[in-house]
């Protein structure tokens, strides 16, 4: 009751925390990277994991549990029974009671708290799973059960996990955490159509490393609001150049999130190589708010940022640019010049385009008269 009630204060009231999501409220409580996943059960060191219903809220469900509600996820053993091994799973269950138990037992339910499964159990295993006959707030099933009755895991990721790591020698491994708090503003509101115009970071790694980039936006419940108005996702790019803004991001995209309504995303890669990365916190449309970058990995990374100063404008309106543009090099390939598509290209090619040495007009297409065609003399 005293966690509930600190946690109605830091929201400002009991009337903010009613309903939600219980992946962010993990997140809140335990600090872990929040994350879920359908059908997929992985108990890992030091993470926790709850189970929910989230496509049928009138299923029927047997212990007591109730349909829409969240579960802890205590453990998943394995039982022997009759020379023949079952999977079962331990829930906790907030809303148990002794009475749900026996009617469950009586019932023939399987696995049910002092059924008849748990009484061809040796106390040996019994003991080695922790089972208890009296009612200590959680309730017992099989694994095809659990699949049966819920749809998604929720997880709050343990930040030392990363595919390479052996979770036998997760204490032995060095984590190096980075955390980055900014917001997009003005300019910056780049949205997904103009993707080069969001903030940027970057990482540089010596080494081919697996990293964890988590972007989070602020939580809707502070801000009094009903839903996110803005969906985010975190974009990682390969072959930055330290300290220079990337802006052809399309090419080099090795990770992205899923650009949805939510507090957070979160995205998980290997790079395969040492070298620059950028990381692109972006919004799916322009949106101003403040936001928060986690990247996490087992190798020390050398972090760097992305001044805002450096936004690329058109040559020719000298406005941000937007959307798709062009660029052009001159003749040595040294000097770029960025150009918005549509009206500022065709000025930009008028302006650039060589002269005719006989009328001494632009030398460009025009529809139905010229085709751009460029003959050089033999006097040059």
């Amino acid at each position: 009751m005293l966690v509930e009630k600190a946690y109605a204060k830091l929201y400002g009231g009991y009337d903010m925390i009613v309903g939600g999501q219980e992946l962010f409220c993990l997140q809140d409580l335990y600090g872990g990277l929040p994350s879920s996943y359908p059908y997929v059960f992985s108990l890992k060191r030091g993470n926790l994991i709850g189970l929910t219903n989230t496509t049928n809220h009138s299923v029927a469900m047997p212990l007591g549990l109730k349909a829409g509600h969240a579960y802890g996820l205590v453990k998943i053993a394995q039982l022997q029974i009759q020379g023949q091994l079952e999977t079962v799973v331990q829930l906790r269950n907030v809303w148990s009671d002794a009475s749900s138990d026996a009617a469950a037992a009586a019932g023939g339910v399987p696995w049910a708290r002092g059924g008849a499964d748990w009484k061809q159990c040796s106390l040996h295993q019994k003991q080695r799973v922790g089972y208890q006959l009296a009612d200590d707030g959680t309730v017992w099933l099989t694994l095809a059960t659990c699949l049966a009755l819920f749809s998604t895991v929720l997880e709050s990721r343990n930040v030392y996990q990363f595919p390479s790591v052996d979770p036998r020698n997760v204490d032995a491994v060095p984590l190096y955490v980075h955390v980055i708090a900014s917001g997009w503003k003005g300019v910056t509101c780049g949205g997904r159509e103009a993707i080069h115009l969001n903030p940027q970071f970057q990482f540089t790694t010596a080494d081919a490393t697996d990293v964890v980039v988590h972007l989070e936006q602020p939580c809707r419940r502070a801000n009094m609001q009903a839903d996110y108005p803005c969906h985010v996702a975190p974009v990682v790019a390969a072959h930055a150049v330290v300290g220079r803004r990337k802006l052809d991001v399309a090419k080099d995209v090795i990770a992205t999130g899923t650009f949805v309504s939510n507090r957070s995303c979160l995205v998980e890669l290997s790079l395969p190589f040492e070298g620059t990365y950028a990381v692109i916190p972006a919004t799916y449309a322009p949106f101003e708010s403040a936001f928060q970058v986690v990247v996490a990995s087992p190798v020390p990374l050398a972090v760097g940022f992305v001044s805002d100063d450096d936004i690329p404008v058109c040559s020719v309106c000298r406005q941000p640019l937007k959307g798709s543009y062009r660029t052009y090099t001159s003749p040595d390939g040294v000097v770029a010049e960025h150009v918005c598509q549509g009206r500022c290209a065709d000025e930009y090619r008028s302006m650039h385009a060589p002269v005719c040495v006989d009328c001494r007009e632009r030398i460009e297409v025009v529809a139905g008269r010229f085709s751009g065609r460029l003959f050089t003399l033999e006097d040059g």
